[in-house]
C-alpha cells in the first residue's frame, strides 16, 4: 500500500527550538482532537494488574467510538502486542470500562458508545513489519505517523487493515447505497467507512461524512449542510461536493 498524506494539519507551535520528549506529548495530547478527532478519556492509565503496561490514551471519535490510542518510539513491537491485549480486555470487562467512562464523562453518553475498539498505533515510523503484522488481524487497527516539522505538527496516515466494518450496523444498505459506497471507496485507500446502528462515518484521519440510509433515500451530511439522494442522477450531482469534502479534509 502506497504511503498517502491524507490530513495535513499544521499547527502554529508555541516554542520554536528543538522540541523535548516531554513536550512533544504535551502537544500530542492538546491536538489530537484536531488532528485524529479524538476526545481523551484517559492518559497514562494501568487499566490492570496483568498487562505491564499504561494505556497511553483511551479516546472516543467523532462516531463515538472507543479508540485505544497507543504510542511508539522507535521500532519496538511491544506497542502493537499491548495494544492487542488492552482491547480483548476492554472486551471481556466492559462493566468496568462502562464504569470508568462514565465517572469521566457521565452515564447519559454510555448508551452512544460503541465499545467495538478501534486501535491507533501512533508513532514517528513504521516498517514493513509492522504492516504484516496488523494486516491479519480481526481488529480495525490503523497505523498514523506523527511528525514535528520546523513549528508544525503533522499527521500522516500510513496504513489501516480495514476499509470497511460494518459490525454493528442496523440500517439499510440499499443498491443506490452501494453504488455510493464503491465511489467513496474509489477515492483512495485512505477511505474508511463505519456503520454503527442506524449511522455511516466516512473518515480519512478525521471524519469528514455521515450517511443515513433508509428504504427510499439516502441523507448525507456533508459540511454541516444535509443532502437527499434520492436517485442515480443525484448521486452523480453530489460527487463534486463529495470529493471536494474529501480533498480538503
Amino acid at each position: 500500500m502506497d504511503i498517502k498524506i491524507i490530513y495535513l494539519q499544521k499547527i502554529k507551535l508555541r516554542k520554536t527550538n528543538k522540541l523535548d520528549k516531554e513536550t512533544k506529548d504535551k502537544y500530542l495530547t492538546e491536538f489530537l482532537w484536531l488532528g485524529l478527532g479524538l476526545k481523551v478519556i484517559l492518559k497514562d492509565y494501568e487499566l490492570c494488574e496483568d498487562i505491564n503496561d499504561k494505556i497511553d490514551y483511551l479516546c472516543i471519535d467523532e462516531s463515538y467510538r472507543l479508540v485505544l490510542v497507543e504510542k511508539r518510539e522507535g521500532k519496538d513491537t511491544r506497542t502493537i502486542r499491548s495494544g492487542l491485549m488492552f482491547i480483548d480486555y476492554i472486551k471481556e470487562n466492559l462493566s468496568k470500562i462502562k464504569i470508568l467512562i462514565g465517572d469521566k464523562l457521565g452515564k447519559d453518553i454510555l448508551k452512544d458508545i460503541c465499545f467495538d475498539c478501534r486501535l491507533v498505533i501512533l508513532t514517528e515510523s513504521f516498517t514493513n513489519y509492522d504492516y504484516s503484522s496488523i494486516k491479519s488481524l480481526p481488529y480495525t487497527i490503523e497505523a498514523i505517523n506523527y511528525v514535528f516539522l520546523d513549528n508544525d505538527l503533522v499527521f500522516i496516515k500510513e496504513y489501516q487493515n480495514k476499509k470497511k466494518d460494518f459490525l454493528y450496523y442496523n440500517g439499510f444498505r440499499s443498491s443506490l447505497y452501494m453504488e455510493l459506497e464503491n465511489y467513496l471507496c474509489s477515492l483512495g485507500e485512505d477511505v474508511s467507512i463505519f456503520g454503527y446502528r442506524n449511522v455511516i462515518t466516512v473518515r480519512k484521519i478525521k471524519a469528514f461524512m455521515y450517511i443515513i440510509v433508509t428504504s427510499d433515500q439516502i441523507t448525507i451530511y456533508l459540511d454541516n449542510k444535509e443532502y437527499t439522494i434520492k436517485t442515480y442522477k443525484d448521486l452523480e450531482k453530489m460527487e463534486d461536493k463529495i470529493e471536494k469534502a474529501y480533498d480538503e479534509n
